[in-house]
């Protein structure tokens, strides 16, 4: 059975159009996944007291269109498959009435809390968890993005990571990178809606690094790279479904 979890946009959570914005869905889909864990005892408070937590590696959005101020949403969760190094789960956002509105899916990892490494699943994890056959998108796995070689004249912004960027993990949170991305979009990036997106969440970004936001556009799809201090910390496609 899917996790579910009824949520009503808000209006810090929408764009100046009040649909709700990239990194508000972002945000949905991370805390329905932890709502999930941490019902299996498995979320972030008991995971932390191990040290170790969840991140996520991969993932990818089909929007169809996004919900508005008020409006009332189902969010849909559920864990497909592992690896031994990702768990791989699936998600839906649908409106009052049933239908879909947006789906994703999502490869999370656990890392080591000290090293900051990727640890594999033990058993006493993922024995929690009953695996559904269902795919939410028209992605059955999520293989690493092989993108274009980006140039110096592909820079479009520097960002400093600041402290609103930093979550519990000590680290730029997800939906982070997914609002820079909406930001830097070659067109009107308000009430999204018949889009697809994939990320690649690379390399980690501390509070205090600049962050470097190349774009490129190949035919209809928009690459990004984001990176840091370190290296690459994120590359991103973007095109129409």
């Amino acid at each position: 059975m899917p996790f579910t979890a009824q949520q009503t946009v808000r209006s810090m959570e929408c764009d100046a159009t009040d649909h709700l914005s990239i990194k508000a869905l972002a945000r949905y889909f991370q805390d329905v996944a932890e709502g999930h864990a941490s019902s299996l005892d498995n979320g972030y408070d008991a995971l932390i007291h191990t040290g170790r937590a969840w991140v996520i590696c991969r993932m990818y959005l089909q929007i169809k269109q996004m919900p508005k101020l008020n409006d009332s949403v189902m969010l849909n969760t559920w864990p497909r498959k592992n690896t031994g190094l990702f768990a791989v789960r699936d998600y839906e956002l649908c409106d009052d009435q049933g239908a879909l509105m947006v789906s994703g899916t999502a490869y999370w990892a656990v890392i080591n809390f000290q090293t900051r490494r990727v640890e594999r699943f033990r058993d006493d994890m993922m024995g929690r968890y009953t695996l559904e056959s269902r795919q939410a998108t028209d992605m059955d796995s999520l293989d690493k993005l092989r993108h274009p070689e980006f140039q110096d004249s592909d820079l479009v912004a520097r960002i400093i990571a600041e402290p609103s960027f930093i979550d519990h993990t000590h680290h730029v949170n997800n939906a982070e990178y997914l609002r820079i991305i909406s930001d830097y979009l070659p067109f009107d990036s308000f009430n999204v809606q018949n889009l697809c997106i994939q990320i690649d969440y690379i390399q980690e970004t501390a509070q205090g690094d600049t962050l470097s936001v190349f774009r490129k556009q190949v035919e209809k799809t928009t690459w990004f790279q984001i990176s840091n201090s370190q290296g690459v910390s994120v590359v991103a496609k973007v095109w129409g479904i």
